[in-house]
């Protein structure tokens, strides 16, 4: 599985550590609605014209259920459904007078739902068109080291509280619900294998596995090692964030440190304490586990940029990644 890691320089760790914070925004997003319905009333459609009922944005395997009547109904055709991004007209047809059907999204991006008058009169439009968020539950857990925090409520329910405003807007925005219900725990398993060394900052030769105590050990075999620990504990049908109290490392090609790691398009992810907005560093990493790989190169602001860049804003995700996001929803 590929990982993505949030890394800096040493210096700039302990810069941040003392004088920045992650960027966030005290803007409040509307919950998705998991229904949005468009009432028509008494609405007069041309001979061979059309009616647009509404332009929005979906996702695909959303749906667009119509419940409509129309009249005069003695075998008037009319194609009622929706053109997606591609320019392709979506649709079902009547000659009854009456269009109720549900039709799946097939593509993520601006839709226009329509009705289209094939016959050569006039007719009068009554009902509603509902469009219907697909909502997509992930449960989740989070598991920490007791570098972190001894095993109690107060550290159990802060972390729930972090994770549970990390995972809202995510829900919010995208329809993608991290569902915790309360699982989270101390594991002896994500320990630093007794080293008396957890907070040394960086990594010295003498906190790594003998025999060979080279820095390149943060491969895989140490213990402040992102990959060993995000190794750990892993589940099939859970996402697994794991909280450390210490610096993680890794080797590539030359000793690095991070905050947090996670597999793209997976449930695994990692994150440390040494963060300067925890809160922020689970959300960016989840958003790896949602399918976005890098961080962001643009001029948008959002939550995958890179620690202390000035567009890194929590709750907000740009274009690219959120279309990314849309796109890997299942």
């Amino acid at each position: 599985m590929n990982q993505f890691k949030c890394t800096r320089a040493l210096k700039l760790i302990i810069a941040i550590l003392f004088f920045m914070a992650v960027i966030t925004t005290n803007l409040v997003l509307a919950p998705l609605a998991e229904a949005t319905s468009y009432p028509i009333t008494n609405s007069n459609i041309a001979p061979n014209g059309f009616l647009t009922i509404a332009t929005i944005t979906m996702f695909a395997g959303d749906t667009v259920t119509f419940n409509m009547t129309y009249s005069p109904n003695n075998n008037r055709q009319v194609d009622y459904g929706f053109i997606e991004p591609s320019g392709s007209f979506v649709s079902r047809s009547s000659t009854n007078g009456t269009m109720n059907m549900t039709i799946t999204v097939q593509e993520t991006g601006q839709h226009i739902i329509r009705i289209y008058n094939r016959s050569s009169v006039i007719i009068t439009v009554n009902g509603r068109a509902t469009h219907n968020n697909r909502v997509v539950t992930h449960n989740a857990r989070v598991r920490y080291d007791v570098s972190y925090g001894p095993n109690n409520s107060t550290v159990i329910s802060g972390l729930s509280n972090q994770y549970g405003n990390a995972t809202s807007s995510i829900r919010n925005t995208f329809g993608i619900n991290f569902v915790l219900s309360g699982d989270v725990e101390q594991s002896n398993i994500l320990n630093g294998s007794n080293c008396g060394l957890l907070n040394i900052d960086p990594c010295i030769a003498s906190c790594l596995p003998a025999p060979n105590n080279t820095l390149s050990r943060c491969n895989g075999n140490h213990h402040k090692s992102d990959a060993r620990l995000n190794s750990l504990l892993q589940s099939t049908s859970r996402h697994t964030l794991r909280v450390v109290g210490h610096i993680l490392c890794y080797w590539s090609g030359s000793h690095e440190v991070s905050v947090g790691s996670a597999d793209i398009k997976g449930r695994n992810s990692i994150v440390s304490s040494y963060s300067p907005n925890l809160t922020a560093t689970i959300q960016h990493e989840l958003t790896h586990n949602l399918g976005v790989n890098n961080h962001c190169t643009n001029t948008q602001q959002c939550i995958m940029k890179p620690i202390g860049h000035s567009l890194r804003v929590m709750n907000r995700w740009c274009t690219s990644c959120s279309v990314i996001i849309w796109n890997n929803k299942h």
